[in-house]
């Protein structure tokens, strides 16, 4: 079974979406697979969210598939289309290129130069057009360059002088046609008879532009645009434009690389003929009307479809609003993929990603820890799929297992559309939808995918915030020395144990702990040493402890342990505990000094309104007793 890599964006564009058409006919009479990797990057900028989009291109491993088709129209970034060109060479499988020519590449190009030659020259010898203004595609796009070059010739050749002022620069979308028409009215030119616009997106901005402005089209001026899209067929009035053969551009260019051309004739370009459709907006008559009854067939179909996958993506949106965990975001694609009317649906998450990440508080990024991980076999996990109404969840799984899969498949045909799962320039995985209209059929599904993308972030963000949280509490309750309480957590923890005393009417202990000879250490043998004596003094009360009894860092060398529920044998057996304990240590440490504490116990029945300081106090001056004694007897026995 042969699998088919196809590289395009923007599919939900109609002119697109006749060389998908294409190629899943080539494939289906071939029994072939299609794995589209598609994105939505637009054209007029580069943010981080459309760097995110590009990021798909990076996961193709074209050693995997049986050949590929570079729909290069598309991708108007050189260094991304010069990536996937030396990524197929190294892979050595044959491929096409639409509307490119490169060495060792079957290409398979439209006459674009011809086609916007015909057009312009159509206005100026059917129509008498003189003053003809032009909007150009982006700024070193072929295509682009090629019809700009047609519009300058046709001039040329009909002796009618060149301006530049009458050139706009667009993008290929609508509002740049809006902004050139607008730049058009502005202008201290005489108001052009024709506008002629790389594609029909533009043309269609430039007609909503002028029409808002009282301008009719034709009657004030005529406006042209290229690529034939549904928008131009059906618009009102229709839109002269370049039928681009696209159908056929995808068909002939995957049968190349199917049935051995591509590998015949290395390098070889096959020219498409075009074909100019004369409409309305030129002030031509339509040559290929359509009735009434069509139109609105058409127009309700369509309209139902848009309402049903609008309607479903702007449910899912709300639904994923609520997503603070991976459960939940599988939980919400469960509620929502039988009604987009797909056959199979894959999620992969990296494996970066599902794992939680340790937070480093010193980072000044700590709230963004997720980078773009280098894509290799096996560092992904299916989070949840989809095939025929069965749902499968955290597989350790990738996208060439699952073409391992599609290959053993006695029947192929199938076609998959791959899309990234990110957020701005992060890429957190990418999704498989499988024999569906939706991403073909409604730009919803660009949202619908964002969205999920948008939740990733989300649970991400989430589950660090909580760490950050956990970290802040520790920072802000802990000692730092000792890792055990210090006032602040006592007051939030201790006091716990202090009120369960008063709620179950049971004893509290309170035991007040001061070093003895700190400053002896501290000036004998180093701050170092007095600083290990009070962390050892600590891990020894962190020792005793039994049934969640507290223990704070009261100064600095003074610790304070509270229980509930006990008696005077478990107080006694406590101290006696703390007692034993320093002196294990000392008689394993072989140190030059002795790790001593004087200690003051304090047993209560505390009532509704006793004070936990109050009993802190007690404690104290009992440990202070006992210290004064110590002090005594070794006056009495030096």
């Amino acid at each position: 079974m042969k699998n088919i890599a196809v590289i395009a964006t923007a599919i939900t564009y109609s002119h697109i979406q006749k060389n998908f058409v294409g190629i899943q006919r080539c494939c289906a009479e071939y029994g072939c697979n299609v794995f589209a990797f598609v994105c939505e990057r637009r054209f007029e900028a580069e943010n981080l969210h459309d760097i995110g989009e590009y990021e798909v291109y990076k996961l193709p491993d074209f050693s995997q598939f049986d050949g590929a088709i570079v729909v290069c129209s598309t991708i108007f970034d050189t260094v991304t289309l010069d990536d996937i060109f030396r990524r197929i060479r190294a892979a050595g499988i044959p491929a096409a290129a639409l509307e490119r020519q490169l060495p060792g590449l079957y290409g398979v190009c439209i006459d674009n130069k011809s086609a916007m030659k015909d057009i312009v020259l159509h206005l100026i010898d059917h129509h008498g057009f003189k003053r003809i203004n032009f909007i150009t595609g982006l700024t070193g796009n072929n295509e682009a360059a090629d019809r700009y070059a047609a519009y300058k010739e046709a001039l040329r050749e009909r002796n009618i002088p060149f301006d530049a002022r009458r050139v706009f620069t667009g993008d290929y979308l609508k509002k740049s046609g809006e902004d050139a028409a607008e730049a058009f009215l502005q202008s201290d030119l005489p108001f052009p008879e024709a506008i002629v616009a790389s594609n029909d997106h533009m043309a269609m901005g430039a007609y909503s532009a002028l029409t808002r402005r009282g301008i009719r089209v034709p009657e004030d001026v005529a406006i042209t645009g290229f690529d034939n899209d549904f928008e131009a067929m059906y618009h009102i009035p229709g839109v002269t434009s370049v039928e681009r053969m696209q159908e056929k551009q995808g068909y002939l260019a995957c049968r190349a690389v199917l049935d051995g051309t591509v590998a015949r004739e290395s390098g070889h370009v096959l020219h498409i003929q075009t074909q100019s459709v004369f409409r309305e907006s030129c002030g031509c008559k339509s040559s290929d009307e359509i009735s009434d009854v069509e139109f609105r067939r058409l127009h309700f179909s369509l309209a139902d479809m848009n309402d049903r996958f609008t309607t479903e993506t702007r449910s899912m949106a709300i639904e994923l609003t609520a997503v603070d965990s991976f459960e939940r975001l599988k939980d919400v694609i469960k509620m929502f993929l039988p009604n987009i009317a797909c056959d199979l649906f894959n999620l992969y998450l990296f494996d970066s990603v599902l794992e939680s990440t340790p937070l480093d508080l010193e980072r000044a990024d700590m709230l963004h820890l997720m980078h773009t991980p280098a894509y290799v076999r096996g560092n992904c996990t299916l989070l949840i799929g989809y095939d025929n109404g069965v749902f499968t969840e955290d597989l350790p799984c990738d996208l060439y297992a699952f073409i391992d899969a599609a290959k053993a498949k006695e029947n192929g045909g199938g076609y998959f559309i791959l899309s990234p799962i990110h957020f701005r320039n992060t890429l957190f995985g990418y999704c498989i939808i499988g024999n569906s209209t939706f991403p073909l059929e409604s730009e919803q599904y660009y949202t619908w995918v964002m969205n999920i993308g948008n939740a990733v972030e989300t649970v991400i963000k989430q589950r660090l915030m909580k760490q950050m949280i956990r970290k802040l509490d520790s920072m802000w309750c802990y000692d730092g020395l000792t890792n055990v309480y210090n006032r602040m957590g006592f007051k939030k923890y201790g006091s716990r144990v202090w009120d369960e005393s008063i709620k179950k009417r049971c004893g509290a202990m309170l035991l007040f702990v001061d070093m003895d000879g700190l400053k002896r250490i501290n000036d004998e043998f180093g701050h170092d040493e007095g600083d290990r004596c009070i962390r050892e003094l600590a891990s020894i009360l962190m020792r005793v402890r039994k049934h969640g009894e507290a223990v704070m860092r009261y100064g600095g060398d003074e610790f304070v342990f509270i229980a509930s529920g006990v008696d005077q044998a478990y107080a006694d057996q406590c101290v006696q505990s703390i007692k034993q304990s320093m002196e294990a240590f000392n008689a394993a440490s072989d140190l030059p000094y002795k790790l001593s504490a004087s200690i003051g116990l304090h047993i209560l029945f505390p009532q509704p309104n006793d004070l936990l300081d109050d009993a802190i106090d007690a404690a104290d001056q009992k440990m202070y007793a006992e210290k004064k004694e110590k002090r005594e007897r070794q006056a009495r026995h030096p």
